[in-house]
């Protein structure tokens, strides 16, 4: 910007002086002499000065006509100069580097765990390297570490050793194991101390680790819980699919309807069967149907009635990992004609897995009173048959899975 120069007052000020000593005879002109200062002075200030100090655009405002020299300021006149300081404000605000470099001089400890662990946090610390010289500074280029100790006692050791932040919940680390684990594993990172390392147990809770829950060659990264003081570890494959089985073999009384107790497992998760042992007798002594009531009880359904005849049962219950299951279903079904479509909930039944079975009060002991057959009719229907008598009452249970 350039300085506005002022008009000078050309106004002439000998008006009187200009008249002769002596005046005959002129007061008409005596007084316009009088008069003609006023004019022009006023003519002057109201019109010419006024206007120039009130013009208030940038090249023309008053302040620019002000010089100064203050440091760190380049501007020689006060208008410039405020300009200048307010654009280095403007800058402040936005966050701008004046020489647009970052470096941890310039960075709270606070912003430096924000931006991923710049290291040092606080002067005391050490490593102090700008960001862009030394990589090892930046958290997420550092997160892996080697390993020693065995497959189920683990050491790590950080790619910057002891720079490893313990108070930051769910920091990670990443090595690659050397060996499959064989069972519950600890680790110890940094020589920070022994602890364990546990698995999502599917119920909000946690576990601890199984055999091959880690494989050799296979990378594996372990998250810092901070509440609790361990490693959490989410293994893939096989592991994640099935939580628990339990298998076994039980005589099944003389009732027709009796249960049978099982360890406790998620019944929204979890699959039952039981299969006949022994000799064909009628189907209202051989076939059974199974549901699981709570957690902890199958119940075990015939069809006949009264004192019956006892029979030897092999049963399984499978209950997988209930993060991977979207829904189960499970209902009854009343068999009237040798082959039906049951309805069920949409699935898809390619991720779906499909369990029935069958009680039946005829007392017939043909083979095919025993033989029944089941499979997915499409997305919306199970297709059931069943040679066998219809003389009683017959009624299937299914039991739908379906996996995420």
């Amino acid at each position: 910007m350039s300085k506005k120069t002022l008009t000078q007052s050309t106004v002439a000020t000998n008006n009187i002086q200009s008249q002769p000593d002596q005046v005959v005879d002129q007061s008409t002109a005596l007084k316009l002499a009088f008069d003609q200062y006023g004019i022009d002075s006023k003519q002057y200030n109201n019109v010419t000065l006024l206007a120039e100090l009130a013009d208030e655009s940038p090249s023309n405002s008053g302040s620019n006509t002000i010089g100064h020299n203050s440091p760190g300021i380049t501007a020689n006149n006060v208008g410039d100069g405020l300009e200048e300081l307010k654009d280095a404000l403007d800058g402040i605000v936005l966050g701008q580097i004046p020489d647009n470099t970052l470096t941890e001089a310039k960075m709270a400890a606070e912003m430096k765990k924000q931006a991923g662990g710049v290291y040092p946090y606080n002067s005391g610390d050490t490593n102090a390297t700008n960001i862009g010289t030394n990589a090892n500074n930046v958290d997420i280029l550092r997160t892996g570490a080697t390993v020693g100790g065995s497959a189920n006692a683990i050491t790590l050791t950080s790619a910057t050793a002891s720079n490893f932040d313990f108070a930051i919940d769910l920091n990670p680390i990443t090595f690659m194991p050397t060996a499959n684990n064989t069972g519950a594993v600890t680790v110890n990172l940094d020589d920070h101390g022994v602890v364990s390392v546990l698995k999502p147990d599917g119920v909000g809770g946690t576990t601890a680790l199984e055999a091959d829950d880690l494989v050799d060659g296979v990378p594996a990264t372990f998250y810092r819980r901070v509440s609790g003081n361990f490693f959490l570890f989410s293994p893939k494959g096989g592991a994640d699919v099935i939580k628990s089985e339990q298998t076994g073999t039980f005589t099944s009384g003389s009732a027709a309807t009796f249960d049978l107790t099982i360890a406790p497992v998620d019944v929204d998760a979890s699959v039952v069967d039981v299969y006949v042992q022994g000799v064909v007798l009628g189907a209202d002594i051989n076939l059974f149907r199974v549901k699981l009531i709570n957690s902890t009880t199958v119940r075990v359904i015939r069809g006949g009635t009264g004192t019956m005849s006892t029979i030897n049962l092999a049963y399984q219950v499978t209950e997988y990992v209930k993060e991977n299951v979207k829904s189960k279903q499970e209902l009854d079904f009343t068999i009237t004609t040798t082959a039906h479509i049951i309805p069920i909930s949409s699935v898809d039944i390619n991720k779906a897995i499909l369990s029935a079975s069958l009680s039946s009060g005829s007392t017939s002991a043909n083979l095919q009173d025993g033989t029944y057959r089941y499979y997915y009719n499409n997305s919306t229907g199970v297709w059931f048959w069943y040679p066998g008598s219809l003389s009683g009452t017959v009624i299937t249970t299914l039991q739908v899975i379906e996996f995420n």
